[in-house]
């Protein structure tokens, strides 16, 4: 069985337009403290089952020196003989409201996007939970995707959630959710 699933989150801060900064943290300060290795689980609802499938999920993030760019690459299983690798850049504007991704997957044309970036809570930069949100395709449709993360210590939480512009209801669902936790070190 194939799993298609688009794993990217950045972090960024900015609240009602002003800068985290003197309270602490920017948007690439916060970012970089993602900086390391990660593992966990991708959850991952089928459009043609409608049924929530469960992928061993690993990412690394790097900071690039310029503190504005960042590195991500992750792994999971496409099926049983498969692994799929996704290599994200993330760079975040100056002001730190939007963040734009572009990101490649073997056998994929290279996909560029960008959030605009809202902070809900700020504690500190192990605590915090963010929302990216931009219109967009998911599944042929175009859709308002929302997508929330949150980090609470050594675990990362990011749920996409999609409304198809389409639908009279106007309900958002769940299109995937990945819960990380941080390694201690990298794996080779």
């Amino acid at each position: 069985m194939k799993h298609r699933a688009r794993v990217s989150m950045g972090v960024a801060l900015l609240v009602s337009g002003v800068s985290l900064a003197a309270e602490g943290g920017d948007s690439r300060d916060i970012e970089a403290s993602l900086a390391g290795c990660w593992t966990g689980v991708l959850q991952y609802r089928d459009y043609q089952s409608d049924r929530t499938f469960d992928i061993p999920l690993r990412t690394r993030i790097a900071a690039v020196p310029d503190h504005l760019s960042f590195v991500r690459t992750s792994v999971f299983d496409d099926g049983p003989t498969r692994k799929v690798h996704i290599t994200t850049l993330t760079q975040f504007s100056p002001t730190g409201d939007r963040v734009t991704y572009a990101s490649s997957r073997a056998g994929q044309p290279m996909e560029l996007t960008s959030d605009q970036v809202e902070v809900r809570s700020f504690e500190d930069s192990a605590h915090w939970t963010e929302v990216y949100s931009r219109v967009d395709l998911d599944g042929e449709k175009k859709s308002d995707i929302v997508v929330e993360v949150v980090r609470d210590g050594e675990t990362l939480t990011s749920e996409k959630r999609v409304r198809n512009l389409d639908d009279p209801s106007k309900t958002f669902r769940v299109r995937n959710r990945t819960v990380l936790k941080r390694l201690p070190t990298c794996p080779e």
